[in-house]
């Protein structure tokens, strides 16, 4: 059963890598992700006797496996900035991260929701 146990100390981010080390092999990342392993999962995985949407995985794995961001923003009006959090973004990602994210949402969803997982573009060479 899918663990959903919050920690935003689960994840420490891993920097970024520069833009021109992005380039098609994180496109075909995303394709596969997006493509081939979020349909899989959609189609085959049920939390409960319910079936989700993509979009719906997407928001889950995100929170399970990328965590929080917090961040100061300054509110007009108010004399200190505030303190927001949001779950960290797969667009932020690199090549290498990306590639780490895809093999855990892959491990998790052959092992814990019993999805026949597609192979698909998840190394870096």
């Amino acid at each position: 059963m899918l663990n959903h146990q919050h920690n935003d100390n689960h994840h420490t981010a891993m920097p970024a890598l520069p833009a021109k080390q992005r380039g098609g092999k994180r496109a075909g990342q995303r394709r596969y992700y997006w493509g081939v392993l979020l349909p899989a999962i959609a189609a085959q995985a049920r939390l409960g006797g319910r079936a989700y949407a993509a979009e719906a995985w997407h928001e889950l794995f995100k929170r399970r496996f990328l965590g929080w961001a917090s961040h100061g923003v300054e509110v007009a009006g108010s004399p200190r900035r505030k303190t927001i959090r949001q779950v960290r973004s797969t667009t932020e990602l690199g090549v290498r991260q990306m590639a780490h994210y895809l093999f855990q949402v892959q491990n998790c969803a052959a092992q814990e929701l019993g999805v026949a997982v597609p192979v698909g573009e998840v190394t870096v060479s």
